[in-house]
This record gives C-alpha cells, structure tokens and sequence, in this order.
C-alpha cells in the first residue's frame, strides 16, 4: 500500500528516523537535524526517491514543529503513536527499560508495519482550519 514506512523519535536537537522499503526490504537508520533545513531536504529527497507515491510516516507526538511540518506535506499519511504506547512496547520486547532514541524508532517503525491496521491514521484538516487552529 505505500511505498516506504518512516519511523521517527522526535529530539531537540536530532530526530532518530527509521525507513522501510517494502520493494527492496530494506531497512536504513539516520538522524536528522532539528532544523527546518535539513526537514525539507530531507522532504524534498523523499519525494524525489517515491515521486507521487504515499508514505506512512509514524511519529510519538501530535503536537510540535516537527509534526506541523509533516501535516503541511499532502504526499504524507501520517500515524500519531502514543508514546505509553511505545513504552509498553520497549517494555514487553526490552525488559531493562532503557530508553534509546534509535531503539524507539525502530520500535515505532515496527507498530507501523506490523500494528498498522491498530493505528489511526491522521485526517487531515484543509489547509485554512490548520491556519486557524496555529
């Protein structure tokens, strides 16, 4: 159904971003700067690697410049995860407890792909409702 699952544990200063290809099955690990710059590169190089092709990006907030930016981006369905959520499930799969930026991605990653149907997926408000809800 989509052409490539992103997973991302927001930061102040770096995102952890998991990306599944479920053409090549391939899974890439990155960071990405908290800086609108790098976001829409890295925006612009998604949509340049999957021209007009959907994208599940899961992420463990709803609120925030990061998950305003990626509700701006229409080619984005996006997947807000309850980060009990993905405590309980570190918990079940990493009985230490420790977080770990990287390993919450990964874990978001998987409530995305294996979970999806669990997941609700965002329904976009149009463009001048989210002007006035900013």
């Amino acid at each position: 159904m989509y052409a490539l699952y992103i997973a991302i544990d927001w930061a102040d200063t770096a995102h952890e971003v998991w990306e599944f290809d479920p053409a090549t099955l391939q899974r890439v690990q990155h960071s990405l700067d908290h800086t609108p710059t790098a976001l829409h590169a890295w925006l612009h190089d998604l949509h340049q690697r999957y021209p007009g092709q959907s994208i599940a990006v899961a992420l463990e907030q709803k609120t925030g410049s990061l998950f305003n930016a990626l509700v701006e981006d229409e080619g984005l369905d996006l997947y807000p995860v309850n980060p009990v959520t993905v405590a309980q499930y570190r918990k079940a799969l990493h009985p230490s407890g420790a977080k770990d930026d990287p390993t919450d991605a990964e874990l978001i990653l998987d409530l995305l792909t294996l979970h999806r149907n669990k997941l609700a997926r965002l329904n976009r408000n149009d463009p001048l409702t989210r002007q006035l809800q900013s």
